[in-house]
């Protein structure tokens, strides 16, 4: 039960949110409205100084949590002001922004991603306690998952399509095994959905992801105290 309950924890920020079918999912043909960002921006702005994100979540359509809750670590304030920030960039080509909220200080780290769609702004996925994710450029991330308390390890590359979330690879051991899959999820029972990897363990995932830690790209953060 503590096992369903980690990787639980580990892929809360589950990537596939796919908030509509289409045949091209890389090209968005929304007309963009620039004022539903801002009234982001200024709702997460009040997240950061006062913890408060339920309305936030309710007309986001967010996933239980808000990312910048995991930067702050259970805090808030205006200190926080100054270490979380901004951009706005179009990561997939199909002329819509997103938004993308990360870390001033390390600024590769993103807390939340989202875009605009059906006319207003949907969060994508969001860092949290046990789950990071790291920019490598254009519409790449890396997700990285660890809990050494119960030696269990998630690591995953995927990219944003305009959206979803597609995975070129994900691993994550679990019941001392070593399974895949192209879901960016944590499966307990795994046999169900995922494919067994034999030869992997727990030590092998860092190294397999190497090339893509060492090429985090930083990301031109503006920080919320000039919003």
């Amino acid at each position: 039960m503590k096992l369903k309950k980690l990787f639980a924890a580990i892929l809360t920020a589950t990537s596939l949110l796919a908030v509509a079918g289409t045949a091209d999912a890389a090209v968005n043909r929304e007309v963009f409205n620039q004022e539903e960002y801002d009234k982001v921006l200024k709702e997460l702005k009040t997240v950061i100084v006062t913890g408060k994100y339920n309305e936030y979540l309710e007309r986001t359509k967010g996933e239980y949590d808000v990312g910048v809750r995991y930067a702050m670590r259970a805090g808030c304030g205006e200190k926080y002001l100054d270490k979380i920030g901004y951009v706005q960039m179009d990561i997939n080509g199909d002329d819509i922004p997103e938004l993308i909220i990360g870390s001033v200080e390390d600024p590769s780290r993103v807390y939340q991603l989202l875009t605009y769609f059906d006319g207003t702004a949907r969060q994508m996925f969001k860092s949290d306690y046990s789950c990071q994710f790291d920019y490598l450029g254009g519409n790449r991330f890396l997700k990285y998952g660890e809990n050494t308390s119960y030696g269990a390890r998630a690591f995953g590359v995927a990219r944003f399509t305009g959206y979803a979330m597609e995975w070129d690879k994900f691993y994550y051991n679990a019941h001392g095994e070593m399974y895949t899959n192209r879901s960016g999820r944590v499966v307990i029972p795994a046999y169900d959905y995922s494919d067994l990897v034999p030869g992997i363990d727990y030590d092998d995932l860092p190294k397999m992801f190497e090339k893509e830690y060492k090429n985090v790209k930083p990301l031109p953060f503006t920080p919320f105290r000039q919003l």
